[in-house]
């Protein structure tokens, strides 16, 4: 199965943070005009023609850049919570920007895989992996699937360090 892997377009933190929203509330932040405009130039590459579907993560940012992406082709789109963002904050009490700060300091450190010396409870990049393998999985019978997703969870497949908004990038599995 050829995968095609698409990061969404740029998002805009502006109503989010207007509304205070935190957690899983700042994944409802939608595309920026500029990131409107990098999905509607995906929708056009010719490696999307010839797939069968679209799969995407459920946050907003990825949904609409997959909306973008089916008006241009005419792909159906299918949403598959497993292809959502890496979870930085499994205990959902993210409690600001400094948590947050402290917390990607301790992924780097341990290079993304958890373990009994983490002060924090994150999601291990393996397990980014698993979940989107599962997924995937499912669609073996599809020629070629595009996969509208996350720049963490599109880097534990593909080797490039640089996974601009609205990159292409594709696997064989």
């Amino acid at each position: 199965m050829h995968v095609v892997f698409i990061r969404h377009g740029e998002p805009s933190y502006e109503h989010v943070t207007r509304k205070n929203f935190v957690g899983h509330g700042r994944d409802l932040a939608e595309l920026s005009p500029k990131g409107i405009k990098q999905a509607e130039q995906v929708a056009k590459d010719d490696r999307l023609k010839s797939a069968d579907l679209i799969l995407s993560s459920p946050y907003t940012r990825t949904l609409q850049t997959a909306a973008i992406i089916s008006k241009s082709t005419g792909l159906n789109i299918k949403v598959e919570t497993d292809l959502h963002e890496w979870l930085p904050d499994l205990t959902y009490q993210n409690s600001g920007f400094e948590h947050f700060i402290e917390l990607i300091k301790e992924v780097k450190h341990f290079n993304g895989s958890h373990n009994t010396n983490c002060k924090y409870q994150w999601e291990s990049f393996s397990n980014v992996r698993n979940r989107a393998e599962e997924v995937l999985i499912k669609y073996v019978a599809c020629m070629r699937i595009v996969v509208v997703t996350h720049k963490i969870l599109i880097s534990q497949f593909v080797t490039q360090d640089k996974i601009p908004y609205c990159g292409i990038f594709e696997i064989e599995i």
